[in-house]
């Protein structure tokens, strides 16, 4: 199971801050986190090194500036009614490699990161994030509340599907549910009528097939403490079935693992993982084992 003892929330100094301090100051006050890293990765102005050499005066007010707003913004919206330890860190660099150079500089546990729906480069960046980072990225949408009460984990029975389960077990106890919602969609291949079965026929077998292999999956959990409610459904495309559940069921929290059944490098994200992450309403947590990728990562950042 995953551990959350050191948690990074990159902060960009506009509303979704607001959003996201309050999220996790929700989650800590269940979580034993240890210690939270509060990040800002300033840009700086485009001037030549010789000159900020020369004039460091031109570019220490913007760290002065976005340390005194973060640390405002913490002080208003984070309140997790227990001490938890706090880093506030203003790094000079592009958002995506200085978040993730701190993740592997601090040995993050967990990445909580906001999205804006009409901003590209905020929207994006989870995305990035989720497909390079050494760890689980939790992401939250704008304006979400800080609540957790109906968690949805979308599976393949791959074994980052037992590791969001296992996970979305931990927090289902975290916030005291008695359930969790467990879905597998699947679909009929465009050539099943080779088989000279009917596709009524044909989704039986299908259908058969998948409860057995669902039921194998959800063994695992049998002693859980907590209930897993399956569902199987045949759809299409599995982000349809995801978003379908979502409306139909009111969830407001997606575990999924960070990639696909199919045998990838460690740095490929599941396609159905990044289509939930750039259009889902809710908030969504992306899993994968600690460590993931870490020595590629640790060669694309040259660390």
């Amino acid at each position: 199971m995953l551990n959350f003892r050191r948690i990074l929330v990159p902060l960009n100094l506009t509303d979704l801050d607001a959003t996201v301090l309050r999220y996790v100051s929700m989650f800590c006050s269940r979580e034993s986190v240890e210690k939270l890293y509060f990040l800002h990765a300033e840009r700086r102005l485009d001037l030549p090194e010789q000159v900020i050499e020369e004039y460091p005066e031109l570019v220490q007010p913007l760290d002065e500036y976005a340390r005194s707003k973060m640390d405002a913004l913490i002080r208003q919206h984070f309140h997790p009614g227990k001490e938890v330890e706090q880093e506030i860190e203003v790094i000079p660099g592009q958002p995506v490699d200085v978040i993730l150079h701190h993740a592997v500089q601090k040995e993050i546990d967990l990445i909580v990161v906001g999205r804006k729906v009409d901003a590209r480069e905020t929207r994006r960046l989870p995305v990035r994030l989720t497909r390079k980072a050494p760890c689980p990225v939790w992401v939250v949408p704008a304006a979400f509340p800080p609540q957790i009460s109906k968690i949805l984990v979308p599976v393949d029975f791959s074994e980052l599907s037992v590791l969001a389960m296992e996970t979305a077990v931990h927090l289902a106890r975290l916030m005291n549910l008695e359930a969790v919602y467990c879905l597998h969609s699947f679909s009929l291949p465009s050539d099943y009528y080779q088989t000279g079965k009917s596709e009524e026929e044909f989704t039986a077998i299908l259908r058969q097939h998948t409860e057995r292999e669902f039921d194998q999956f959800l063994s695992r959990f049998e002693h859980a403490g907590v209930q897993i409610l399956p569902e199987i459904v045949r759809e299409k495309r599995p982000t349809t079935a995801i978003e379908t559940f979502i409306e139909n069921n009111e969830v407001d929290l997606v575990v999924m693992g960070a990639r696909g059944r199919t045998p990838a490098t460690a740095l490929l994200m599941g396609s159905v993982t990044e289509h939930v992450l750039l259009h889902s309403s809710i908030p969504v947590l992306a899993v994968k084992k600690k460590g993931m990728g870490l020595h590629l990562l640790k060669a694309l950042l040259k660390i």
